[in-house]
């Protein structure tokens, strides 16, 4: 869940070599799916799964801006947009492969990483990172992989981390916010993760 007790600041991450990147597996019980296999209302679960971890705030402008972000480009979307389903079917995390041109230039980005609250813990969110760079490579992309993320998820940003994204500067953030935003994950995830594992 996001840590709101945090000032919120935005933070863009970037990994210059997606060749290189950890594996991790699904739980049993679990597969991936994209938006293109689902059989059920995508749009909607979608804004579902992101109201449940707080990032929408309703479920009707959840679907909105999934129509505004992806609707425009919707057989891409059928790639590129990814469930991890439950043994039921049900959306359980998910994570995009979009692009963006926030850096100057037009590049693939991690998308709206989620996993409902129910579902935490499992490691679903190191998976869908793995089943999304694997898309990556799968679609035949290339150059630096980045995405944007708050100082309210400074866990997902270990777990980005974990996977080669660092810190990036924005080209339209002053570099002292970004420098007060990233002290204070780095503060955060010392806390979290505890001495030994820091």
């Amino acid at each position: 869940m996001l840590d709101k007790t945090l000032p919120y600041y935005e933070v863009t991450m970037l990994k210059k070599s997606p060749d290189t990147y950890p594996r991790f597996a699904l739980p049993q019980g679990y597969r991936l799916c994209a938006m293109g296999d689902y059989p059920g209302p995508f749009a909607q679960d979608w804004a579902r799964l992101l109201v449940s971890v707080e990032e929408m705030p309703t479920l009707q402008e959840g679907v909105a801006y999934f129509d505004r972000e992806f609707g425009c480009r919707l057989q891409e979307a059928r790639k590129r947009c990814l469930f991890v389903l439950d043994a039921g079917g049900r959306p359980a995390a998910t994570a995009s492969l979009w692009q963006g041109d926030e850096l100057g230039r037009d590049l693939p980005r991690i998308h709206w990483v989620a996993t409902a609250p129910a579902h935490q813990g499992r490691g679903l969110c190191k998976a869908v990172l793995t089943g999304v760079m694997d898309l990556y490579h799968t679609l035949g992309l290339s150059g630096p992989v980045f995405l944007t993320t708050q100082t309210w998820s400074y866990k997902a940003i270990g777990i980005y981390r974990t996977f080669g994204f660092e810190a990036c500067p924005h080209p339209g953030r002053a570099p002292e916010k970004d420098a007060l935003a990233w002290g204070l994950i780095g503060d955060k995830l010392a806390a979290y993760r505890g001495p030994s594992k820091v």
